[in-house]
């Protein structure tokens, strides 16, 4: 509930909760469902068509895949600070009541779970963040942009198979999803 997201393109499903807003366009393969219709807000064009995937190939930033099996595993706990610099890690967990920072440039991630009284912090003043998650993404806690360049941060949530990415709680960037749920 209450997710604030920018443009939406999807090649599969998106569920939008309570309250969600789109700031931009709604673009995706299916029907969008709804938990409460009448409180959703898109602000651009809802469009359901075949050609979405076709928009996806034509991004000339569309993520590679490397290979994260043996990367480390990221693990910030209630009172912990931690500040990670660009490059590749396997799984994400921030817990209530830890913050992590990235630095900027780009990440790889397998898994990203963001827990509700977390915070994750984008470091964005002079170059922008770019955060691929390959499976799963989960964003309850709080996303801030120290610099507030909003277009400086990108999570871009890219994977092989059909997994489910819950946004619940607001968000500025922009979430590219061609074969996951949102």
């Amino acid at each position: 509930a209450d997710a604030r997201v920018g443009s939406v393109l999807s090649t599969g499903h998106v569920f939008l909760r309570d309250r969600a807003y789109v700031g931009g366009d709604l673009l995706t393969l299916h029907t969008p469902r709804t938990q409460n219709a009448s409180t959703i807000t898109v602000r651009g064009t809802t469009e359901t068509s075949a050609s979405i995937s076709e928009r996806w190939y034509s991004i000339p930033w569309a993520p590679g895949y490397p290979v994260l099996s043996g990367r480390a595993d990221v693990s910030v706990y209630r009172g912990q600070s931690r500040t990670l610099t660009p490059g590749e890690y396997r799984n994400v967990s921030i817990y209530g009541g830890g913050t992590l920072r990235l630095q900027p440039g780009t990440y790889h991630f397998w898994d990203f779970i963001l827990e509700s009284e977390s915070t994750l912090r984008f470091a964005t003043s002079d170059y922008p963040v770019v955060v691929t998650v390959h499976k799963s993404f989960i964003a309850r806690g709080t996303i801030q942009d120290e610099a507030y360049h909003q277009d400086r941060v990108g999570f871009i949530v890219n994977c092989t198979a059909p997994y489910s990415f819950h946004v619940e709680a607001p968000f500025v960037g922009t979430i590219v999803a061609p074969k996951g749920n949102l």
